[in-house]
């Protein structure tokens, strides 16, 4: 309960239901206390329905009670929409239909009937208000393919739904007269996703869009007047500078926005931020005057907190309120001998009158001299105080100058700019605002580096020196050098001669502090060079003005002067007799293009088969083909010892001498025996056995002036 000022009583707490949400306020007993309508969900949390809340009259409701024909309820409204001076309910619910229900007056309701918005999904957000100026009152439904205008009969019966304009999104609505022509105007805010064709490039967007009302319930096309990156943007509506025009204020991440109406409903001057420093990003907002006077305030909510957030709004009502902003952050620091320094101060009319007679005066220190001011409107004049009458300014407008001046002594300097008009401001808070400038002398930071060796072969080691001098004529304060590495795991013994370094993946980073001028200091470092080389991007910064930033990069890089051999295949299987190949390539690192002649050789038992390559000499990024032959190779038997073959042929014929003599019970002479034992035992007599594989190992050499690498292939004969 507030109590009038801004600030509020104590809570009081009142049941309402699981999960309540989306309140409307009206009288719906005719005792003339104001109850509540809300939705809530049953104990499951599957089902939303709508519960009435009747007033005590004290800030506290009685036992809350579910309205008919609510099940499934999405959004909800509470209006006199049959004209009998009882508060009525329409629901949305989540299949594309309104639920009417007609209020008794005595907090009970008529049956309930439907309209079909002609679209599938749930009812979004509902606003109500008289769009075609016919006393009955309209309603407009946030559906899927964009808002509806149902008009209403004003016997509780509405027309068939139409789109509004050309709107095909869905949101958050605002209803209003933007334009001050008394025609009901909607702001539509939604949120969608811009896509260049990859998921990593897409960005949010929130869009404020307006349709402007006719006043026959038919809307004209929407004109954006709100587009920030990022989904967190909540949007609410008043006369802010009780101007009798309608304004925005958007807030952002604890950053609120002002932005005064110029009256036509599309154009809004946007005011410097104003800085709220909550805890947390609020969930909702709105604005009512909280404390009588006369001018809407806001109200956040704070749902991480569970608080809520009151801003009261001291604008002036009368008069003309002149704000100034400049567009350098002090304290600016300036070299003696450089650039001139640049700002642009804007002149804010804020209303709620318009201004006349603005005048700007710049307050120039001595040690700055004057260069020229260039005003958008009116003229300028003076030196060390320079004068820019800017006339007459409507509200709400802006106007700007553009300042020059040139430092002539090393020092601090405050430079001060106010602004005032004819009319009074009731708010001088923002009628000013000071710049100090810091003249310095300017640091001439200059870097260089070298290598033990500008090339070298993979696994060897190369020291880097990195050097930075200051020329001066000023010292160069918070001096950091910063070195991106193409493999900073190549590196090792780093060291640096003032300061300190830490080597991040990719990356040196040393900060040097202070050097004087005629100072330097040295960055020393190891590279194991790899395969793909080393390169080596510097940079030096620090917080002085440097009037020679040429010479603050560099960049190193350390070539391979090498190549690689690689096989096509690790091992052959050939037969004996046979031949196999296997394509060899040679590879250059960097810009490596001398000859490389290619030779072979197998070793193994012997004989051993041949080797060749073809062609024998090649530049790198070649191929050639190894050929292996091992036709010179006869078939491996298993080998028996001496005495076991002597044994074997004496045992052979010896055998054959058995067979001729040998004879049955019956008389008759195995032959068929004899025979087939003859076939069993002659191979073996010879000398014969099992075929086995032999192993070898081919070698490939390559060779270019000294350098040599070498790849082995495991052949396997059958």
């Amino acid at each position: 309960m507030g109590n009038g000022d801004g600030t509020f009583q104590s809570a009081k707490d009142s049941a309402a239901g699981t999960s309540p949400a989306t309140p409307a306020v009206a009288d719906f007993n005719g005792d003339n206390k104001l109850d509540l309508i809300l939705m809530a969900q049953d104990s499951s949390g599957t089902q939303t329905f709508v519960n009435l809340l009747l007033g005590n009259g004290d800030g506290t409701f009685q036992t809350p009670v579910k309205l008919d024909a609510s099940d499934g309820a999405a959004s909800l409204v509470a209006g006199d929409f049959n004209g009998d001076n009882k508060a009525d309910v329409i629901m949305g619910d989540g299949n594309g239909n309104l639920i009417v229900l007609l209020g008794n007056g005595d907090g009970t309701f008529q049956p309930a009937s439907t309209i079909s918005l002609g679209v599938t999904g749930p009812v979004g957000p509902l606003v109500v208000s008289d769009f075609n100026a016919d006393s009955k009152l309209d309603l407009v439904a946030t559906v899927s393919g964009g808002p509806v205008v149902v008009l209403g009969n004003g016997d509780g019966s509405f027309q068939s739904p139409v789109h509004v304009a050309d709107s095909s999104r869905s949101g958050f609505l605002l209803v209003g007269d933007f334009d001050g022509d008394n025609k009901g105007d909607v702001l539509l805010k939604f949120t969608h996703r811009l896509c260049s064709g990859f998921p990593q490039f897409c960005i949010t967007f929130t869009s404020g869009t307006l349709y402007l009302g006719n006043g026959d319930g038919t809307f004209q096309p929407g004109t954006q007047i709100v587009g920030i990156i990022g989904a967190s943007l909540l949007i609410t509506t008043g006369d802010f500078n009780a101007d009798n025009k309608f304004d925005l204020f958007l807030e952002r991440g604890g950053i609120g926005l002002l932005r005064l109406g110029e009256g036509d409903g599309i154009s809004f001057l946007l005011l410097p931020p104003i800085l709220f420093g909550f805890a947390s990003s609020p969930s909702f907002i709105t604005s009512s005057d909280l404390n009588g006077d006369g001018l809407p305030d806001l109200v956040l909510a704070d749902g991480t907190n569970n608080a809520i957030n009151v801003v009261l709004n001291t604008s002036p009502k009368s008069g003309a309120d002149l704000g100034l902003t400049m567009d350098v952050q002090s304290p600016v620091t300036v070299a003696l001998g450089g650039d001139d320094l640049t700002y642009t101060a804007t002149v804010f009319s804020e209303g709620p009158q318009n201004a006349s007679g603005v005048t700007l005066t710049d307050h120039l220190p001595s040690g700055l001299k004057f260069i020229s001011a260039q005003p958008s409107q009116g003229t300028c004049s003076g030196t060390s105080t320079i004068t820019c009458n800017l006339g007459a300014m409507t509200e709400p407008s802006s106007a700007t100058v553009l300042f020059t001046v040139r430092p002539t002594v090393v020092g601090t300097f405050s430079d001060d700019l106010q602004v005032a008009a004819t009319q009074a401001d009731l708010n001088s808070k923002n009628n000013s605002v000071s710049v100090m400038v810091n003249a310095v002398l300017p640091a001439d930071l200059a870097i260089s580096a070298s290598a033990s060796a500008n090339s070298g072969l993979i696994g060897d080691k190369v020291t880097v020196n990195v050097n930075v001098s200051n020329g001066g004529p000023g010292q160069a304060t918070n001096v950091v050098l910063t070195n991106f590495v193409s493999d900073s795991t190549q590196l090792s013994g780093v060291t640096v001669s003032a300061g300190s370094c830490t080597v991040t993946p990719g990356q040196i980073s040393c900060q040097i502090g202070t050097l004087a001028s005629g100072v330097g200091a040295t960055l020393s470092y190891v590279v194991t060079l790899t395969a793909s080389g080393f390169s080596d991007s510097i940079g030096v910064t620090s917080d002085q003005p440097d009037l020679n930033p040429d010479n603050n990069n560099t960049n190193l890089a350390i070539d391979i002067s090498d190549f690689t051999l690689t096989a096509a295949a690790a091992s052959l299987t050939i037969q004996r007799g046979k031949q196999g190949t296997a394509v060899l390539t040679v590879t250059g690192l960097d810009n490596f293009s001398d000859p490389v002649t290619l030779s072979c050789a197998v070793t193994g038992p012997a004989p051993t088969p041949t080797c060749t390559v073809s062609p024998s000499s090649l530049t790198p990024n070649n191929t050639a083909m190894l050929t292996i032959s091992t036709a010179n190779i006869s078939a491996n038997l298993s080998t028996f010892h001496y005495w076991q073959k002597l044994l074997l042929a004496v045992w052979l014929p010896l055998g054959i001498l058995g067979c001729i003599f040998a004879v049955d019970k019956s008389g008759r002479r195995t032959w068929l025996i004899c025979l087939v034992a003859m076939l069993a035992i002659l191979p073996t007599a010879c000398g014969g056995g099992r075929k086995t594989p032999q192993n070898y190992t081919v070698t490939v050499v390559a060779a270019a002036g000294t350098l040599q690498h070498s790849t082995t292939i495991a052949v396997t004969v059958q």
